[in-house]
């Protein structure tokens, strides 16, 4: 009769090191999910519109335009105590003698509706429809109001600018990337959701915006996704060769997986 015993010390020593390097604590799995999904915030942030702080206030001056009218505030009480604050269809003569017919749908004196008025026309990406597109002589205005109220609000409208983007940053930022000025003061009252889980077998994180038209967004978020995937898959399998290095040579094995700089890098 034969007894044989095997010494697994070693075996297990390798077994036990793979698992930490694989899945510790801070272990490869973990860094490479964390690194990806900050390359792909930073990507999808970079494309979700619009491109610039400039370029987004330009769409809010464009888009109020759509909607509201101003005009002087002596104009406006003296068309609204004569002809009151809907339908008007009246005539004045301009400072050049020249006589326009008013086709005015509504005059706010204090600007109170606008807000209301703006919300109940735009499209579902957010964007105002165009009411003043109706061909005519007349002046055509859907909503009229002071200079004044319209400057006020069009500012009011253009401090948003951001806030689509910021759904994004709110994840982004849980995981260590900065993002512009403009975009990060929306951070904190995002439509935009993070969860992390650190379970070192099972880690997984999920990144949730909800902003009005984020579904016009889908195809580029989509493709930033392969990407990942992609980059995800080809990590991996440099991670997997490095551990069959350290075997090979008689090395401890070692976590492989580092946190790229880009990954930190400030996104628009």
């Amino acid at each position: 009769m034969f007894t044989v015993e095997l010494d697994t010390t070693k075996l297990n020593e390798r077994i036990f090191e793979l698992r930490d390097a694989i899945a510790g604590q801070g272990g490869d799995v973990s860094t490479i999910f964390e690194d990806e999904s900050r390359l792909f915030l930073k990507q999808v942030i970079r494309l979700t519109p619009p491109k610039t702080r400039q370029q987004g206030e330009a769409a809010v001056t464009r888009d109020i335009g759509k909607l509201f009218t101003g005009v002087n505030e002596e104009m406006l009480n003296l068309i609204g105590s004569e002809h009151g604050v809907t339908n008007i269809d009246a005539w004045i003569t301009s400072a050049t003698g020249s006589h326009i017919e008013l086709d005015w749908r509504r005059i706010d004196p204090t600007g109170d509706g606008m807000s209301e008025f703006h919300n109940r026309n735009r499209d579902s990406r957010g964007r105002a429809y165009n009411l003043k597109r109706q061909k005519s002589l007349k002046w055509y205005s859907p909503y009229v109001v002071s200079f004044g109220d319209l400057a006020k609000y069009r500012e009011k409208i253009k401090s948003h600018v951001g806030r689509r983007k910021a759904a994004w940053a709110k994840s982004f930022t849980a995981l260590g990337g900065k993002v512009t000025n403009w975009v990060g003061r929306h951070v904190n009252g995002a439509k935009g959701e993070f969860h992390h889980s650190t379970n070192p077998e099972h880690p997984s994180i999920t990144m949730i915006n909800r902003t009005p038209g984020i579904g016009q967004d889908l195809h580029f978020v989509r493709g930033a996704m392969r990407v990942r995937q992609e980059v995800i898959r080809r990590r991996i399998k440099l991670i997997v060769s490095g551990y069959s290095s350290d075997v090979a040579n008689g090395m401890k094995i070692r976590r492989k997986a580092h946190k790229t700089a880009e990954s930190f890098q400030e996104a628009a």
